[in-house]
């Protein structure tokens, strides 16, 4: 191609150019306001973590019924904190579930939500030491609860805290396994046991019935023994345990039973009644003793003891 027909070809592409209609009706600044919508979608909120710590803030897996402890919740949703509407943190033993009714053995629930930290069942009890997020703002937040289970929480190693946490439109969830470790408690309505009788006759305390008050979040029993009762006045003459009987009901020698069989004691543990089941109650002990013959009138002095077992 020789030197004229590249400038023409030149001469016409700067043409077409310059043509354009666009760039040459248009003057600079010129425009049209287009409206634009951009969708956020939702995103799903997650828990990063559960811990359960103790009153000193330390992580266990233990838990004491009728001891406060602490439930920390780490939690991330990316359309920001302020779009999770609520948690649910609920316990329950192995012989519950999820979705069951709140009882003291089995099941507690406590909740957030954007009012507040809530007990809705009135079982256990929520502390003052519950807090939430304080930036709605940020994409991860941390949410305390402070909770109490009571003491009729059941014995067992596999307890389990779900954790669920919902937005308007996703629910997560997240499951711990922790332990509830087993408690029991005895008391005696008692301070002393006193008898007063003749040699040869067969009497009852003074005190009778003797009233033991339990409570236990496991399977146990209430065991008794005593010891010799040493004279006072001369202790070479004493009263073997084997002369001191326990019995649920007033009259030891009745022709039917109506209960458990009379107890001869001795100074080894003996269950004094039936198995008793997790819970609270309260079980009579009527103690009688036979009084040797002839005997020495003078002041006895031993020890009863009753204990509660697992």
């Amino acid at each position: 191609m020789s030197h004229r027909e590249n400038r023409l070809l030149v001469l016409v592409v700067l043409s077409l150019i310059l043509g354009s209609p666009y760039l040459l009706m248009l003057p600079p600044g010129t425009g049209e306001d287009i409206p634009v919508v951009a969708y956020i979608e939702n995103a799903e909120p997650e828990i990063i973590a559960v811990d359960i710590l103790d009153s000193s803030m330390s992580p266990t897996s233990c838990v004491d019924p009728g001891s406060p402890y602490f439930v920390d919740i780490q939690a991330r949703d990316n359309n920001t904190l302020a779009d999770i509407a609520s948690l649910e943190a609920v316990f329950y033993s192995p012989q519950s579930s999820f979705g069951d009714v709140d009882d003291e053995q089995h099941h507690y629930t406590f909740t957030w939500n954007t009012s507040g930290f809530h007990n809705p069942s009135g079982v256990g009890s929520l502390g003052s030491g519950c807090y939430g997020p304080n930036d709605p703002t940020l994409g991860t937040g941390t949410w305390r609860f402070e909770i109490e289970l009571t003491k009729k929480a059941l014995e067992s190693t596999s307890w389990t805290l779900l954790v669920q946490i919902r937005d308007e439109a996703n629910l997560s969830e997240l499951p711990t396994t922790f332990e509830v470790t087993g408690f029991i408690s005895l008391t005696i309505d008692a301070s002393e046991i006193t008898f007063s009788g003749s040699p040869s006759e067969t009497v009852q305390s003074d005190q009778n019935p003797i009233l033991l008050n339990y409570s236990t979040n496991q399977e146990g029993g209430i065991s008794c023994y005593c010891t010799d009762f040493v004279g006072a006045t001369d202790p070479n003459l004493v009263i073997p345990a084997s002369n001191f009987m326990i019995d649920d009901d007033p009259d030891p020698f009745e022709d039917v039973e109506t209960g458990r069989a009379v107890l001869t004691l001795s100074q080894s543990r003996q269950d004094i009644c039936d198995p008793l089941e997790p819970g609270s109650g309260t079980r009579n002990a009527y103690v009688f003793i036979t009084i040797p013959e002839p005997f020495l009138d003078q002041d006895y002095i031993g020890t009863f003891a009753f204990e509660m077992h697992s």
